[in-house]
């Protein structure tokens, strides 16, 4: 009769199967495979407690004399072993009964050697199960919360990534509509008098579109990716495109824009590039949309003290700029962008100027951007 051997038999076939899953099974599998062992944790548990009861009960007590000492020690460690991956992974119900009946089973293991004369030790040695079930089964459940927040945190960075990914596509593909808004209706004016000039702004306008569209699918592959690991949580554009940003835009409006870059753009580290750019694009966007009749457009980029400030300044009509330009539909814009400046340890302020016009002025501490982007890559 192998009654007496049968709950070790079942746990190590447990703890057996959790291990080969965990080291060998292919990852796209191994939930699945996980979640068919799971019930088998509970099952062993089970068997041992009917193992004991029956013995308890004197119905196989002291068959083939292997009821404790090592044997006991043995079984209980294969039960604490298949329950931990259990208690760690398996659905909140499973992992609590499985918790439970091993628990139970292991504190209660020690009565399979009970008798009048022992009593002081069996009560010790439940005892001392109990304490070490309790380490393993807390143990268990700490673990099991440490991945819940792992798996919080990274659910979280995903989509705080995602947000931010699309209040890019939204500012940057703004910008390159407004340019062909603006390319097209010049065009109307001047085909029927300077044919050539009325295809030179097509030309344009195909640009336009086809940087609007690369930006689509530029964040739509980011917004698609499976892990965050190697994706850049800014768009590649730097300081050093800021030229041809301004260039851009100056073909598509009658003012005299002029630019003046007076710091080291090498020495400007990625994420605060990044933001300066974003910083001019949607100034630009903002002159093209709501000050049309602006005759002169300045954008200053310089740094000083470990400070990167960001100016863009333009005179037109006061009215025409404070009917919609501080806010936009969907919170994006100059909300967002002072909500990012904020969150690197910079400021935005944007109101009108003496002598008529707007200003638009960012500063970002370079240190403080620095330590922010290795803080947000490590998470």
């Amino acid at each position: 009769m192998l009654i007496t051997i049968l709950p070790a038999v079942s746990a190590a076939l447990v703890a057996l199967a959790h291990a080969t899953t965990a080291f060998l099974a292919p990852a796209a599998s191994r939930g699945r495979l996980r979640r068919m062992l799971d019930p088998l944790a509970v099952a062993a548990a089970t068997v041992s407690l009917g193992v004991t009861a029956l013995m308890v009960a004197g119905v196989a007590h002291g068959v083939l004399g292997i009821t404790g000492g090592t044997y006991g020690t043995f079984e209980a460690l294969l039960l604490l072993g298949a329950s931990v991956p259990t208690v760690r992974t398996a659905p909140l119900p499973v992992a609590v009964t499985s918790g439970a009946f091993v628990h139970l089973a292991v504190s209660t293991m020690v009565l399979r050697d009970w008798s009048q004369d022992s009593v002081r030790g069996v009560v010790g040695g439940c005892l001392f199960w109990s304490i070490t079930a309790t380490c393993a089964v807390v143990g268990s459940a700490y673990l099991r919360v440490l991945d819940d927040r792992r798996r919080a945190s990274v659910a979280g960075a995903r989509r705080d990534q995602r947000l931010e990914l699309a209040g890019d596509l939204h500012d940057f593909v703004a910008h390159d509509v407004s340019e062909i808004v603006a390319l097209a209706q010049a065009a109307r004016f001047v085909v029927a008098q300077n044919p050539h000039a009325a295809a030179d702004a097509l030309a344009r306008i195909e640009d336009a579109g086809q940087r609007a569209l690369r930006s689509m699918d530029r964040t739509v592959h980011m917004l698609r990716a499976d892990e965050t690991d190697g994706v850049p949580r800014h768009s590649a554009q730097s300081l050093d495109d800021l030229p041809g940003l301004v260039e851009r835009f100056a073909g598509t409006t009658s003012a005299r824009v002029r630019l003046a870059i007076a710091a080291d753009t090498g020495a400007v580290r990625r994420e605060a590039a990044a933001t300066a750019y974003r910083v001019v694009v949607e100034a630009l966007t903002n002159v093209r949309r709501h000050a049309p009749d602006a005759r002169e457009v300045g954008v200053t980029v310089a740094m000083s003290a470990g400070t990167l400030t960001v100016e863009v300044v333009d005179d037109g009509i006061e009215q025409r700029v404070s009917s919609g330009r501080a806010e936009r539909r969907g919170g994006l814009g100059l909300p967002g962008l002072a909500e990012r400046l904020e969150s690197l340890g910079g400021t935005l302020r944007v109101g009108s100027r003496e002598g008529g016009g707007w200003r638009l002025a960012a500063e970002l501490p370079i240190a403080d951007t620095v330590d922010a982007a290795e803080s947000m890559a490590r998470r």
